[in-house]
């Protein structure tokens, strides 16, 4: 009876084990100095007061890790380079100023505060919140999800909203092993709600976004009317 019970506790052991190296952890693990490159791809169709055309936007992205502090808290330094913006056969790069925006970041990637030397008019809180990425608190097995809640915030003109994250499993892309992740975010009031919907891979080695590609419904650019933006990220570096 005893040598039963103890094949029935070490087969339960084991089967516990088994499930626990099925669940990953998706971390970013920061360090002073760290950096990334990444290529945005962004194409939608608006009315710029020209009638409606193609539009395609594209830009390099240089993420710099700062500081972390001791709180666990990042601070992030994003410069947006090599702008190119085309509406329909016009090149209107010039028009786009590059950003350089500073970033106070939790552990868990949830933005606290963000600097930029943008104009005003050129700023997107929205847009913002719908590119922000925060990692889970406790490892998940494929299809379990975690969330992501937003306040509105009048001053910002940013709405109420919930980013839902489900794990996929894993996946390699270009030479980097990697989570996969399905993401889908939705403003929860107001006309004309924005929402994404698409897929990010995270690298396992803590270093952050290797690749995204969502669609954005209902986004607005400066004057526009709201469009459908599909917007492709890549690292190169």
């Amino acid at each position: 009876m005893k040598a039963k019970t103890i094949l029935v506790i070490s087969a339960m052991l084991v089967a516990s084990a088994c499930l626990a190296q099925d669940a990953v952890k998706i971390e970013w693990k920061p360090k002073a100095g760290m950096t990334s490159k990444l290529k945005l791809a962004t194409t939608f169709k608006s009315d710029f007061g020209q009638g409606v055309q193609d539009v395609k936007f594209s830009a390099t992205i240089t993420n710099k890790v700062i500081e972390v502090k001791p709180s666990g808290d990042t601070v992030l330094e994003e410069k947006t380079s090599d702008v190119s913006l085309m509406l329909g056969e016009q090149d209107m790069s010039a028009m786009v100023p590059s950003e350089t925006a500073t970033l106070t970041l939790k552990p868990n990637g949830k933005v606290v505060e963000k600097k930029s030397d943008q104009p005003d008019e050129m700023k997107n809180a929205r847009l913002d919140n719908v590119n922000e990425f925060v990692y889970p608190d406790k490892a998940l097995k494929v299809n379990e999800t975690w969330v992501n809640k937003f306040s509105a915030d009048k001053d910002k003109g940013t709405r109420a909203a919930l980013a839902t994250y489900t794990y996929l499993g894993m996946e390699k892309v270009g030479t980097a092993d990697c989570y996969k992740v399905k993401y889908v975010y939705k403003e929860t009031e107001g006309d004309a709600p924005m929402s994404a919907e698409g897929t990010m891979w995270l690298r396992v080695d803590g270093a952050g976004a290797q690749k995204a590609d969502y669609t954005i419904k209902n986004v607005t650019f400066g004057p526009s009317q709201p469009t459908e933006a599909k917007v492709n990220l890549s690292r190169i570096d």
